[in-house]
């Protein structure tokens, strides 16, 4: 199974009314898509965010501001977290660049179905489907492989792309 998750933000613990120790919280949902992914074997995919933020950034999440350098779900260690390339396998201008970043896909100018008709659209949540789609397409191919397996199969043989050098942790 694969999970598409075009969504995310920063881990915020002033939305609940009782007191959090924030890394307790953050290692518990880790464990939760650890478990996931080991026991149940899922595949979990999910956008790095569009707020055009680079590793140690003040960037702003609506009236947030915060030093950037984790975006969940995808800053958790079995999600593969996507950037978003442009027509020439550059960085989108609005992609996060966060230590997180496994892959980058397409995600300017992605046609989508809006109201019966079709629109060119921005974002991590247009590259992520396009990784999930590829990865089912490998998972396909060798079904008895495990969602771990497949994982290391799409991160370790992804072109290395020279626009994309140095903008990312994972380089």
């Amino acid at each position: 199974l694969i999970v598409n998750m075009s969504l995310g933000g920063p881990f915020e613990t002033n939305n609940y009314n009782y007191p959090v120790n924030e890394q307790n919280e953050k290692q518990f949902q880790d464990e939760i898509f650890n478990y996931v992914v080991d026991n149940d074997d899922v595949l979990i995919i999910a956008a790095a965010g569009n707020e055009t933020c680079k590793i140690g950034d003040k960037c702003t999440f609506g009236s947030t501001t915060i030093e950037q350098t984790y975006y969940y779900p995808c800053s958790y260690t079995n999600v593969i977290c996507i950037a978003a390339t442009d027509a020439n396998d550059n960085v989108s201008d609005f992609s996060n660049r966060l230590a997180s970043v496994a892959l980058a896909s397409p995600g300017s100018a992605i046609l989508s179905t809006v109201n019966s008709s079709y629109e060119a659209w921005d974002g991590t949540s247009m590259a992520t489907p396009v990784t999930a789609g590829a990865t089912a397409i490998v998972w396909g191919l060798y079904n008895e492989f495990s969602a771990t397996q497949v994982k290391d199969i799409i991160t370790r043989s992804a072109a290395r792309v020279p626009g994309l050098k140095g903008q990312f942790v994972t380089d």
